[in-house]
């Protein structure tokens, strides 16, 4: 009866037709767009030396409509009857609305002094109140040295996000349409370390430490990006073994007008990624298994997608596939029980969206925005089988370029296909999630 994986935030996508796409850039009046990688990885030639502060404040309000309680569970069960699932609830209480400073970033960025504009450097710790700090207050989010020998030939060292999703890898608090991340994304992509079913440490937040060779060519309005990444596994500190990961990106710009730095970029993008690992995998708990010696097992993922972003409009589409290690969240979805990892499972998702925003005068924008994403989790039992369905409904407001708020609607399904009739009635008492989110840059 594993639940549902908890959401982060990020955003989505929709599959459209490459002549259509072409189509709109041609027809359509200037929405986000960025090589995220090059904004998040390198300074700008001639920029000033002095270090400059960095930051953002993401205030949530978020709420659970139509959830229920358990009800109809198998008399093994018995203590459970009643009680509100954690997918109905919002923290680890029995509370189903309240506020929260969901995140609280702040950082230093710049140049190294007489280096010539070849050594940048980037830090930045997390203050809120999320998954990376479920267990310590403040944690270290970014830490990472760029060299940049040619544009085609960058050496990032440290600690900085993985060159994988484009949900990932943007920056959410400048360009997120939505509050919450894809349930694919948080699912397969967010990892957290597990030990005698219990979460021992905060989410990766898409972050690893190790080193990637990377860079970007321009060709006209288009041009084409790459990284290769070689990296520990685990979200910092020196990794406790010899087993790396190997994680690759490519992207094309088929079109672009606007410098690749500018978050507002108009730019029609294809892009791919993968990556290679290996995860140690205790047993699943039980008395057969309490001395069995943890396994270690492949963990691969893969994805593509499209985007598209021109005047107002947005508009992606994203793949996901996983094999070998999935976090599959609690077994049963109540406070207080075992974190279930997947040795050997296999997940496909994707996620949807369009979204559309217009200035309004004084420096004001209104905007709206439907996102679909989907997640299918199997193992080679069929009971363990889960689909995860979310439609978004969005309405966004600026304020200048600094400030932005975000109000979402989220109706929520996860049906196990081959479960028991138990697990399903458990799974079908979820309540839409409706969330309202403040973000200030600084």
């Amino acid at each position: 009866m594993s639940a549902p994986p908890s959401s982060c935030r990020l955003r989505s996508t929709l599959p459209v037709g490459l002549g259509a796409a072409l189509w709109l850039t041609l027809t359509v009046p200037a929405a986000q767009a960025a090589d995220w990688l090059r904004i998040l990885g390198e300074e700008a030639p001639g920029v000033d030396a002095k270090p400059r502060a960095t930051g953002f404040l993401e205030a949530v309000g978020e709420g659970i409509v139509g959830g229920g309680s358990a009800e109809g569970l198998p008399a093994e069960l018995g203590d459970l009857e009643g009680e509100l699932p954690s997918f109905n609830r919002i923290g680890p209480g029995d509370a189903t609305w309240g506020f929260s400073v969901k995140r609280a970033r702040f950082g230093l960025r710049g140049v190294v002094p007489g280096a010539k504009d070849i050594v940048s450097y980037a830090i930045s710790a997390e203050f809120g109140d999320n998954q990376l700090t479920r267990t310590e207050p403040v944690v270290l989010t970014d830490a990472a040295t760029n060299l940049r020998f040619a544009p085609f030939a960058q050496l990032r060292l440290g600690q900085f996000k993985l060159p994988t999703a484009e949900e990932a890898i943007e920056s959410n608090p400048q360009a997120a349409h939505f509050v919450n991340f894809s349930t694919g994304l948080s699912a397969l992509m967010l990892e957290s370390p597990v030990e005698g079913g219990k979460y021992t440490g905060g989410a990766s937040g898409l972050r690893d430490v190790g080193a990637m060779l990377w860079g970007h060519h321009e060709l006209g309005g288009g041009g084409l990006r790459y990284a290769l990444m070689l990296s520990n596994g685990r979200m910092g500190g020196l990794d406790v073994d010899d087993n790396k990961d190997l994680t690759g990106r490519v992207s094309a710009t088929l079109w672009g007008r606007g410098d690749p730095r500018d978050p507002r970029r108009e730019e029609l993008v294809a892009f791919g990624w993968w990556q290679e690992g290996s995860r140690l995998v205790a047993p699943e708990l039980s008395a057969a298994a309490e001395d069995a010696e943890p396994q270690r097992h492949d963990r691969r993922r893969r994805g593509a997608g499209l985007s598209l972003q021109r005047g107002g409009l947005h508009l992606r589409s994203e793949l996901i596939g996983a094999q070998g290690v999935i976090d599959a969240g609690f077994r049963l979805p109540f406070p207080g029980r075992e974190v279930v990892i997947l040795g050997d499972a296999q997940a496909r998702a994707s996620n949807t969206f369009a979204h559309y925003a217009h200035p309004v005068g004084n420096g004001y924008s209104l905007g709206g925005g439907l996102r679909y994403d989907h997640m299918r989790r199997w193992t080679e039992a069929p009971p363990d089988e889960r689909l995860f369905q979310t439609w978004t409904a969005n309405a966004t407001l600026g304020v200048g370029e600094k400030v932005h708020l975000l109000v979402d609607y989220e109706r929520r399904s996860v049906s196990a296909p081959e479960g028991k009739a138990a697990t399903s009635r458990l799974l079908d008492t979820m309540g839409d999630r409706v969330s309202a989110e403040l973000v200030v840059n600084f």
